[in-house]
């Protein structure tokens, strides 16, 4: 599972949305390879109307759609009506999820300096699982990481708080917009794009490869 702009001014994440979705849904040997063996889920725009209204961080009703993921009770119309953006995604992710369990989801972001991937998963099985990612990502993709994978408890209403709640094995993964080592230079559109593919092919690979 894949899901991007949950802030709208990180353009980034659209891009490598875009070309995770344009590989995966390709006449491509590869892809066709995958498609046989994973059930691809993706959530392309989490808040349309912030960018749609050029806003940076928060949807229209003035919340920021990068946390309450804790709070958003599905059972509670409240949270439909301010942040329909986390209740109708969650809704969608639980149920997926009950009736055939996601085996890893990443969340993406940008960043002004740093790159990292974090994580609430605290068994051995998926931090194994998410090792293998983060090792992957490294030697095969342009993902620079400024850190090591880290099992983070805080902030605690990310979606990576699905973890807690139904065992949902989240990654929110942070990309820098400024110069890194491997680029060597500000990370372009086509760099974004060739990532999309590289993270979508990687995130398949980990999974059928443990």
């Amino acid at each position: 599972w894949l899901q991007a702009r949950q802030h709208a001014w990180e353009a980034g994440t659209s891009f490598v949305m875009e070309g995770a979705l344009r590989f995966v849904t390709a006449d491509d040997a590869a892809a066709k390879k995958l498609r046989e063996q994973i059930i691809f889920k993706f959530t392309p725009m989490l808040d349309p109307d912030g960018c749609a209204l050029g806003k940076v961080r928060f949807n229209a009703h003035g919340y920021d759609v990068n946390r309450h993921w804790d709070e958003v009770n599905l059972r509670d119309p409240k949270w439909l009506r301010v942040m329909p953006e986390i209740w109708y995604a969650k809704q969608w992710l639980l149920a997926a999820h009950a009736q055939r369990p996601i085996d890893v989801m990443v969340n993406l972001h940008n960043t002004e300096t740093a790159e990292y991937l974090d994580t609430m998963v605290d068994d051995a099985p998926g931090q194994a699982k998410l090792q293998r990612l983060f090792a992957r990502l490294v030697a095969e993709t342009s993902f620079d990481p400024s850190r090591p994978l880290a099992i983070t408890l805080t902030p605690a209403n990310t979606a990576n708080a699905l973890w807690r709640e139904r065992r949902v094995p989240v990654a929110l993964m942070e990309q820098r917009v400024s110069a890194g080592k491997k680029l060597g230079r500000f990370p372009t559109t086509d760099d974004r794009l060739a990532f999309g593919r590289q993270l979508i092919t990687q995130m398949a690979e980990t999974v059928l490869t443990p």
